[in-house]
């Protein structure tokens, strides 16, 4: 069993601080209700698509394990060469 590891989602503009937008329904006799409506940076103040941001994070982690993959090659020893096989005779036609 792997431990699953918390990402932090980071904006296009680099800034992985966000507020929650919340919108207001109003039902006669209800009174009103808050209902999300999504993120927005809080350094650029663009609404965020967290699918995005999400698929950007995973393409990274992915990046992060190649690397870590190829240093781990690159820290193992070269295969011993096969060993030569003796030289066929022919027979003389």
């Amino acid at each position: 069993m792997t431990v699953q590891r918390m990402t932090n989602l980071i904006c296009a503009c680099g800034s992985p601080d966000f507020h929650e937008r919340l919108g207001l329904v109003w039902t006669p006799g209800g009174g009103t209700v808050p209902t999300k409506r999504g993120y927005t940076c809080v350094a650029c103040h663009m609404a965020v698509d967290v699918g995005r941001m999400i698929h950007a994070s995973r393409i990274d982690q992915k990046r992060q394990e190649v690397q870590a993959l190829e240093a781990e090659i690159a820290a193992q020893p070269p295969p011993p060469p096969p060993p030569s096989a003796p030289p066929v005779k022919r027979a003389k036609a």
